[in-house]
């Protein structure tokens, strides 16, 4: 009896022991699975989609940012924009005409004046000024003829773009504007849209060089706005490798502005940005648009703030926090 007691007793020890043993494994092995194992293989980057084919991707901004001022409180929100890329047909060039649609949207958290609530899906409410844009895009879209190296050829819808950033900047027909001015501002905007390309095929870089990249090689390009917030700022884009065919860029950049004031309808505005970004964005080699990205940006912002109907009372406020830029394959 005594010896079959021991035999149990040493079965039901080991049976804790290898329980123990599979947790710490589950352990290690999850603190693990967050880490990117990357291959040397080289990589060339070029827009490659074929007839038919879609890709849908997701663009999300997370917003955290404490401002200390008379404008206070503190902003923390996210905004969501889905969007599909499609391809409608490819010249023996390689040239190909494609569909950008923007599919829906959302927002929630915390502004300047309160709760933040938006959702495409939902119909129509009033909208928080940071959904104005993606309020007017969704359930639109453009068509764009681009290059194999990205450069855009021609771009058909471009009104699209350009009445969304008049509603966001709160132009529209009424007794102070005319048809006639409105189109002239709408005109005005479609120049501004077509030089810049802001919006126009947004998941992916424009000119992409024509060489392959190794590890460790460095690539400098300018953002078109989806990953800073900022047309023109300069990205140091560094390639790590890759991982799942995708092509992994390490990503640094500085935004920086201010200096000139910024006439609004009730305040002389004049900013002091800086913005310090770093993270990763992933180059799909199949296709060669952006499926993958998340860069952190650290804020700090002084603002001097002047009423216009009374120029003697002049507050200044600070804005610090962080921003979180994330795409991703839906």
């Amino acid at each position: 009896m005594r010896k079959g007691f021991l035999v149990m007793k040493n079965k039901k020890l080991m049976i804790l022991i290898l329980a123990a043993a599979v947790v710490v494994i589950g352990i290690i092995l999850l603190m693990q699975g967050g880490k990117k194992s990357y291959s040397a293989q080289p990589a060339s980057l070029q827009l490659n989609l074929t007839p038919g084919q879609s890709v849908k991707l997701r663009r999300t901004q997370r917003v955290d940012l404490e401002v200390k001022g008379f404008m206070g409180p503190t902003m923390d929100y996210k905004l969501e924009l889905d969007y599909t890329i499609t391809c409608k047909e490819v010249k023996p060039d390689g040239t190909m005409f494609l569909e950008q649609r923007w599919d829906a949207g959302r927002l929630e958290g915390s502004g300047r004046k309160g709760p933040l609530e938006w959702d495409s899906s939902k119909g129509p409410r009033v909208i928080p000024p940071q959904a104005k844009l993606y309020s007017k895009l969704v359930g639109n879209s453009i068509e764009l003829e681009v290059t194999p190296k990205g450069e855009v050829v021609e771009i058909w819808g471009l009104e699209v773009i350009a009445d969304a950033l008049l509603y966001q900047a709160g132009i529209r027909v009424s007794n102070e504007i005319t048809e006639e001015q409105y189109k002239n501002y709408q005109e005005m905007k479609m120049d501004e849209v077509w030089e810049t390309k802001e919006h126009i095929l947004d998941p992916s870089f424009r000119e992409y060089p024509e060489k392959t990249f190794q590890p460790v090689d460095t690539w400098l390009t300018n953002d078109t706005g989806i990953i800073t917030g900022t047309v023109g700022t300069a990205l140091n884009l560094t390639y790590k490798g890759m991982h799942n065919q995708h092509a992994c860029f390490e990503v640094a950049t500085t935004v920086t502005g201010g200096g000139t004031p910024e006439k609004e309808r009730t305040f002389d505005v004049e900013r002091q940005v800086k913005g310090d970004g770093k993270g990763e964005v992933e180059v799909d080699v199949e296709t060669g648009l952006i499926v993958g990205a998340e860069v952190t940006f650290d804020w700090i912002i002084h603002a001097t703030n002047e009423f216009l109907w009374q120029p003697e009372l002049r507050s200044k406020e600070k804005i610090e926090g962080q921003t979180v830029t994330i795409i991703k394959r839906l």
